[in-house]
């Protein structure tokens, strides 16, 4: 299950056995061991920071036939020698998982990361977790220092401005633009009836104040307000930002690629589509 990162210095790490890991100072052609993490989950993603340190992301272990044996998650860091290995962030409970393609940002010495979510139907649910939402992955993170720690920089139920239901509300990705200087933030799920939880927001003071607009009201086409419409449902996912556009990949049934032209910060474009594949 060989993952792997490569630092500025051109040396490749990755994770075998789920917590060893190794590098390679030859593009990958051979490998040694450099470091085992004693954590007996799976360690699904791994990071290099600005200051040539590892993030390693775990996953949270579970066990649906009995609860008390979960494993929490979280975020491993390296020293910069990488002979040390510490756990500086848990995830909060078992609903709560890394989409590592989507879910951090790396920002000079700031690391943002979004969680991530499910829905255990068949669970006994506790609601006071997050206003009766099973996947309780609402908050994003942050580290100002190269994350050695993380603190609470937003949490979507707090938003009610912009999620007025909730519902199953939870982060789907999070993109830092460096051409403006802004955070952006996709969400969704909830099911039809929940058409707001389903938005690109975004931050351009730091957390302070987020914006957004429902993707499904703001499609350029695509009979907009029928109900046979096939983007009625619109929600996004990964990002991609140039000076010009943003890219949204959709979390639909239609596979789709929507751009956002980027003008000014305080105008708001509808996303058009651009690509679509057909299965």
């Amino acid at each position: 299950n060989l993952i792997y990162a490569v630092d500025k210095y051109g040396v490749c790490y990755g994770v075998r056995n789920n917590n060893i890991i190794v590098k390679s100072e030859d593009a990958g052609v051979t490998w040694t061991d450099l470091l085992t993490i004693s954590t007996l989950n799976e360690i699904s993603f791994i990071y290099c920071t600005n200051d040539n340190e590892l993030l390693l992301l775990e996953n949270t272990y579970r066990d649906d036939a009995n609860l008390s044996n979960d494993r929490l998650g979280g975020i491993w860091k390296t020293s910069s020698n990488k002979t040390v290995v510490t756990k500086v962030h848990t995830l909060l409970n078992r609903y709560q998982s890394f989409q590592p393609s989507w879910c951090i940002e790396i920002v000079d010495n700031t690391i943002y990361y979004s969680e991530y979510g499910h829905s255990y139907n068949t669970e006994t649910y506790d609601p006071s977790w997050n206003k009766g939402t099973k996947g309780d992955a609402v908050r994003i993170w942050k580290s100002t220092n190269n994350g050695n720690s993380f603190a609470l920089f937003v949490n979507l139920n707090n938003l009610t401005a912009l999620y007025p239901v909730n519902g199953n509300l939870h982060t789907h990705a999070i993109h830092w633009d460096s051409y403006w200087n802004r955070l952006w933030v996709t969400t969704g799920d909830g099911g039809a009836a929940v058409k707001s939880n389903k938005k690109l927001i975004w931050t351009d003071d730091d957390g302070v104040s987020f914006n957004g607009i429902e993707l499904s009201n703001y499609f350029d086409g695509g009979f907009q307000g029928s109900a046979f419409s096939p983007y009625e449902n619109l929600q996004g996912l990964s990002m991609f930002s140039t000076n010009d556009f943003l890219l949204i990949g959709s979390d639909n049934w239609h596979n789709a690629i929507f751009r956002v032209n980027k003008r000014k910060k305080d105008e708001i474009h509808r996303p058009q589509l651009i690509r679509q594949r057909h299965c």
